[in-house]
């Protein structure tokens, strides 16, 4: 199946998603080098099936637009059993939340998200997919400054005409349709009582223009009067990109503001998302494992069993060069956000390999213990914790150091291995070696552990 992403009146055909994500790229580039007309940004609609036009449902049906969605909107309400909406931004909401319902309305779906569009271009309204039929994505291009939100004026004045008589509409089209372009762009920013002083015009007029201001500010509900008819003409006559409120959960999810599950992202979603080697073709197995073969609970396999990396496992959904790239900049970010302390990345324990991390209890209890007493099941490490403290005091003294000093110690220091019987060496970059040996350790605090700590972990390991 092919998928069109159009542009204007241009059609680029693309075969994966790979190839649709390079193209987006390439475009959002381009446009971010376009700075003579401000700040732009692109949105995208995706359809499974080639129509002339983007229209809006109401738009299609004849009878709606011929004679108006007021009663259709009402008798929808009544049969939902829907209380009437309180303020603008509820009615703008409530429409949105409607049209997910496939009720008729007057606005247009597009989304931020290129990949929430070329779903919508490949799945049907059934839910179906047909291999033989091409989809479409239109990409929109506007600036800043005709985005608005669901709480202005503009979106509760074109939610409004869905709850006002149609014919009241027409006429006051036709009152300012019959305005010359000069006219209605000196006497734009005249209010009602000022366009009745200074400008002659019909009874006519001003009954039409007076009927639907009157209309608009009960069914508008904003908390200022709206009182400039020319204005809000012209509005009416712009197509204006509205950013909803993600109020509701389905509005959410279908945003991509939360998983699958209806969760919130956190870091370790994306984290998740980012690494997936199955995006790009491949499979890693026994990622986890069953803990327990009766309860059959499944946890993270952190080392405890072989894992297995099949390269070129399935047909991948992105090129592996932006795989490789995404790691790159993962891990690019991942050190400049990572907070380090100087004994980070240098203490090693002989016992079983592992680094030594870092865990503050307090501010005057900080002590590094092995990470697989931390993170691995069922297995147990009987190296030595350290204070923080004693550490640096060992490192003073071997160093020949009055006081600590982080960057000299990181510059001298290149690591410190923990014996098996909790000796230290010290290795530094010269080559040369300095041992803090275990008669010593009196000289430091005693060790804190949890009592039963070692007993515990014996007993799993058998």
């Amino acid at each position: 199946m092919k998928n069109q992403v159009t542009e204007g009146n241009d059609y680029i055909t693309v075969e994966s998603v790979a190839d649709f994500l390079d193209k987006i790229q390439k475009l959002n580039e381009a446009v971010e080098k376009e700075d003579n007309k401000g700040k732009q940004n692109l949105y995208f609609r995706g359809e499974c099936s080639y129509y002339e036009n983007r229209i809006p449902s109401l738009y299609v049906k004849y009878e709606l637009f011929k004679s108006g969605s007021e009663y259709y909107y009402r008798t929808l309400l009544s049969e939902l059993g829907r209380d009437d909406y309180q303020e603008n931004a509820s009615l703008f909401r409530l429409i949105s939340e409607l049209q997910h319902y496939e009720a008729k309305t007057r606005m247009l779906d597009v989304s931020s998200n290129p990949l929430i569009a070329l779903y919508m271009a490949v799945v049907a309204f059934d839910g179906t997919v047909d291999e033989k039929e091409d989809g479409y994505v239109y990409i929109y291009r506007t600036s800043v400054k005709n985005e608005k939100f669901d709480t202005g004026h503009t979106a509760a004045i074109k939610s409004a005409l869905n709850f006002m008589p149609q014919d009241v509409i027409n006429d006051f089209l036709a009152a300012n349709e019959s305005l010359s372009p000069e006219f209605r762009e000196r006497y734009e920013k005249y209010d009602m009582d000022k366009f009745e002083k200074n400008v002659k015009k019909s009874t006519a007029y001003f009954e039409n223009v007076s009927e639907f201001m009157e209309r608009l500010n009960q069914c508008a509900r904003v908390r200022e009067r709206l009182i400039y008819p020319i204005k809000i003409y012209n509005d009416l006559n712009k197509a204006h990109l509205i950013i909803p409120a993600k109020a509701t959960e389905r509005i959410r999810r279908q945003q991509g503001f939360t998983t699958v599950a209806g969760c919130h992202f956190n870091y370790c979603n994306v984290k998740r998302i980012l690494k997936n080697e199955a995006y790009v073709g491949d499979r890693l197995f026994q990622k986890f494992y069953n803990e327990d073969p009766i309860t059959k609970r499944s946890v993270v396999n952190r080392g405890e069993l072989p894992q297995y990396y099949f390269k070129d496992h399935h047909k991948g959904i992105i090129s592996r060069d932006v795989y490789e790239q995404t790691l790159i900049e993962y891990e690019k970010r991942n050190r400049e956000n990572y907070k380090t302390y100087p004994f980070t990345g240098k203490l090693y324990c002989e016992c079983c390999g592992e680094k030594y991390h870092r865990c503050a209890r307090s501010a005057t209890n900080i002590n590094w213990g092995c990470r697989t007493n931390k993170y691995l099941r069922n297995v147990s490490c009987d190296s030595r914790k350290y204070q923080e403290s004693d550490l640096m005091m060992v490192a003073c003294k071997l160093l020949k150091l009055k006081a600590f000093d982080a960057d000299m110690f990181s510059d001298e220091v290149e690591r410190i291995n923990v014996k098996e019987d909790s000796s230290l060496e010290f290795i530094l970059y010269r080559g040369e070696k300095l041992i803090w040996p275990k008669e010593w350790l009196k000289y430091l605090q005693p060790e804190k552990r949890k009592r039963g700590f070692r007993q515990v972990k014996s007993k799993n390991v058998e």
